[in-house]
């Protein structure tokens, strides 16, 4: 296990049960040698008032580009995945973020040359 976001509203609560044994993130780095990079903090998803009620499908689970922990703590895996969920282009080197979606700051942006491009210049 590595580069995953662990968050529970409480933030003592253990999170990951191992053969019965409930660790936080901390104790699973220090006794197992288990997530170098995971991390534990809120996402901070775009919307998630509708929770896992029967409208959950409302949510949008997009991370916040100005402040997810999520933000650059993924393991890069382009050589399976190379579009996110929104089909975003994901890097090809680097961190990416956790999740389904490229945070903005984190998508590559193809730019094509302009096509019929003119230049007018005006005259007073």
């Amino acid at each position: 296990m590595n580069n995953n976001l662990y968050y529970t509203k409480n933030p003592n609560k253990y999170i990951i049960n191992i053969n019965g044994a409930k660790k936080n993130v901390s104790e699973v780095k220090s006794s197992y040698g288990w997530e170098r990079n995971g991390a534990y903090g809120d996402p901070m998803f775009k919307e998630i008032a509708y929770g896992m009620s029967s409208k959950s499908h409302y949510n949008d689970l997009r991370i916040r580009d100005f402040d997810s922990p999520a933000i650059g703590l993924g393991e890069n895996l382009y050589t399976m995945f190379d579009y996110d969920k929104d089909n975003n282009v994901r890097n090809q080197k680097g961190v990416w973020d956790v999740g389904a979606y490229t945070g903005i700051s984190n998508a590559t942006t193809d730019v094509r040359s302009p096509n019929n491009l003119r230049i007018l210049t005006l005259h007073k």
